[in-house]
């Protein structure tokens, strides 16, 4: 075939029959001669010279550029419909219609039929020649037939070991073999005498309906059907499907530079045996129907477009290498030589590139080159070429090569064993463990996460860390003889910055005597050993204290008595000092009275009485005062003021007598005998002089409590 292809293409350039353009074209009714845009057939004969039958209009034909048409009001063509064509390396060109053959030569025209020949049935669906010049025919409904120019012969269920007498395609491949695609019964293989069927029962045919079939170079064999695409590879089918994006394969045609086209009912895909390329972007999804190879160009039958050809330019790619020739075992790590071999149309120097299955291409170079498997497989060698313009060919049929034997690597460490918190400038430790499934000895490397990693050596490992952060630390393996293995899961570890507890606050210094309701200052200091900001906590000795501040703070006592007063630090990472030590304070002077507001219950239910209660919490001289409870109601903004809860303060008069605790005493008591508002109540409480509504002698104090109505949910 390649010898074939070089020397048509010497014809061509004497004949100047093909133009050098690259990329996609067509030939439509719009833009040439050609009798119809639905194109049924298509065929390309030596010279170059393109055959174009149509559904209903007859032939087209060009020759330099020039297209000549046939039809049956001008010539002897037997039928305007016309099924199939192909071309003879002698200038004969078959053309099947619906009513019988038609044969185009250098005598002019003839023509066949059941009634002239021995054709079995006129309607012809497929037609292809053999290396000899053989023209085999696939009918509608009568079987296979050949014919020589001469005589005929005749392969039919009755006679024969053809699967069906109904043929859709037909293909050679390149040991003579006549593969039969039938509409109904799978495909059938007449090799020699012999013939053997395969269909969706016995293989991974997804359709008895067989479209197209195309032979390969390498020996492989693709076949389309309304399905899906299957490949049968060195007696073996498997399914291609996935290279398509449309399962419904029309037409296909494996190029001499090993490129596998498909047409398909909704455009075109090219795989060179390694990724497949969607052309619809460019062709707006024709509907094809046939597919022929041209010297510079692929053409496309559509149903709708004309005639659409891929041309390779001026210059053509690389054939198709041969597979490539090598050793077929091997062990790991032992680099194997593996040879081959293209030609180039042009005579340009080659280069080539393997491909070894093993996620690795080689560069390109020679047609001979070497290898080292690393893992334990079967691996599939490839290799395509490419010339000195850089257009590259499809790659080869794979070579397989059994790395049985060998190193294996190491498993995937354990992940890593260690702390899960350490300190900047601490010393961590982390080990792991391994297998090495041919017994050899390991070493490990660790990486710490922070950029670092450790030289390969024992399994347990120590680390410093510089900088405050989150880390990942894993480890590999690597065997006496350099097998490494993946890297373990990850260990996560925490480092922070070291911190020391603030030191112990000195003891606060300010005045040591003062009066109620009168704001003092007091100071404090502390040292941090890391420089650390300083937050200080007094307590004043009255049951509160000032809240997390600077090292100064006032207060103001609201009793009489005495008050020892203590600090605690605390760094900004929450590292507390111990205790100071005590400053008193005597606190005299005549206090405010302070009544402090009380609720029997946190939370009142329908039915019950709710009871608030005031109590003296000052030590008092005797007194007259007002006292003033008013409320907030759940819903509202208003002060209702007790015991008419209207909005005109109401006093209660009391008499407070020295040392006088008057609770508890119940200032409010009110059954709930109705629904109330559900909700949180607000009380407030203060005592004033007699007469004087607005002039508080005492703070104002809050009470909140709940009601809950009958507590069920609605």
């Amino acid at each position: 075939m390649k010898q074939k292809i070089i020397l048509a293409v010497f014809l061509v350039f004497a004949c100047g029959s093909i133009g050098f353009c690259q990329g996609w074209g067509s030939y439509t009714t719009t833009n040439s001669d050609i009798l119809s845009d639905h194109v049924s057939a298509v065929a390309v004969d030596v010279y170059d010279r393109i055959y174009l039958g149509t559904t209903n209009s007859g032939l087209s034909f060009m020759q330099a550029y020039v297209w000549t048409n046939f039809t049956t009001s001008d010539s002897n063509l037997i039928s305007n419909r016309i099924k199939a064509l192909a071309c003879d390396s002698n200038e004969r060109v078959f053309i099947g219609t619906d009513v019988g053959l038609s044969m185009l030569d250098d005598s002019g025209w003839q023509t066949y039929t059941e009634s002239n020949s021995d054709l079995t049935d006129n309607w012809i669906e497929a037609i292809v020649v053999d290396s000899y010049d053989i023209a085999w025919i696939g009918t509608h409904s009568g079987g296979l037939c050949s014919f020589d120019g001469t005589s005929w012969e005749t392969f039919t269920v009755s006679n024969s070991g053809i699967s069906s007498n109904r043929i859709g395609s037909l293909a050679v491949d390149g040991e003579g073999n006549i593969w039969v695609g039938t509409q109904d019964a799978g495909i059938s293989v007449k090799s020699g005498d012999d013939w053997t069927t395969y269909d969706s029962e016995n293989s991974l045919l997804m359709s008895d309906n067989i479209n197209a079939i195309g032979p390969c170079p390498s020996g492989d064999l693709w076949v389309g059907t309304s399905n899906g695409l299957c490949v049968f590879r060195d007696g073996v089918w498997k399914d291609e499907t996935s290279l398509l994006f449309d399962a419904d394969v029309r037409a296909v045609l494996v190029d001499d530079f090993g490129f596998r086209w498909f047409g398909l009912r909704t455009g075109i895909v090219r795989f060179d045996g390694d990724s497949p390329v969607d052309y619809n972007s460019q062709l707006s999804n024709p509907y094809i129907t046939s597919v022929a190879q041209g010297i510079r160009s692929v053409y496309f039958g559509s149903r709708d477009d004309g005639l659409l050809y891929f041309g390779y330019g001026v210059n053509l790619p690389p054939l198709m290498p041969d597979a490539p020739s090598g050793p077929a075992v091997g062990e790991t790590d032992i680099a194997l030589e593996f040879n081959s071999q293209s030609t180039d149309p042009e005579g340009s120097q080659l280069q080539y590139q393997f491909d070894w299955d093993d996620g690795s291409r080689s560069a390109w170079g020679s047609a001979t080159q070497s290898h080292a498997f690393t893992s334990l497989g079967n691996y599939s060698v490839m290799v395509r070429a490419r010339d000195a313009a850089l257009n590259v060919s499809a790659f080869s049929k794979a070579h397989l090569v059994t790395i049985a034997t060998g190193n294996r690597p190491p498993q995937a460490p354990t992940t890593p064993n260690g702390p899960e918190l350490a300190y900047i400038g601490q010393t961590t430790q982390f080990s792991t463990s391994s297998y090495d499934p041919d017994g050899d000895d390991m070493e490990f490397m660790f990486d710490w996460g922070d950029g670092g990693q450790s030289d390969y050596g024992a399994s347990s490992r120590t680390h410093v860390y510089n900088a405050e952060g989150a880390y990942s630390v894993k480890a590999k393996a690597r065997d006496d003889r350099g097998k490494v293995s993946a890297w373990s899961a990850p260990a996560s570890i925490t480092v922070q910055r070291p911190n020391s507890a603030p030191s112990r606050p000195t003891d606060p210094s300010g005045p040591s005597s003062g009066v109620i309701d009168t704001q003092y200052t007091f100071m404090t200091s502390s040292q941090d050993p890391e420089g650390d900001d300083i937050y200080y906590l007094f307590d004043w000795g009255d049951g509160t204290d000032s809240g997390w501040g600077p090292s100064s703070a006032s207060h103001a006592f609201k009793r009489i008595g005495t008050y020892e007063i203590c600090v605690l630090a605390e760094d900004e990472y929450g590292a507390q000092s111990n205790w100071s030590g005590f400053h008193s304070i005597e606190i005299g002077g005549t206090p405010k009275p302070i009544i402090e507001l009380g609720s029997v219950k946190s939370t009142y239910y329908l039915g019950d009485t709710i009871r608030l209660y005031g109590t003296l919490i000052n030590d008092l001289e005797e007194m007259a005062v007002d006292v003033y409870i008013a409320a907030v109601l759940p819903g509202t903004t208003d002060l209702l003021f007790y015991p008419t809860f209207g909005t005109t303060p109401t006093p209660i008069n009391l008499t407070l007598a020295a040392h006088s605790e008057f609770g508890p005493f119940y200032f409010f008591e009110f059954p709930i005998e109705s629904h109330l508002p559900i909700g949180e109540y607000i009380f407030y409480g203060a005592i004033v002089s007699p007469g004087t509504q607005y002039e508080f002698l005492s703070e104002l104090e809050m009470l909140t409590f709940d009601y809950a109505g009958d507590g069920k949910a609605y």
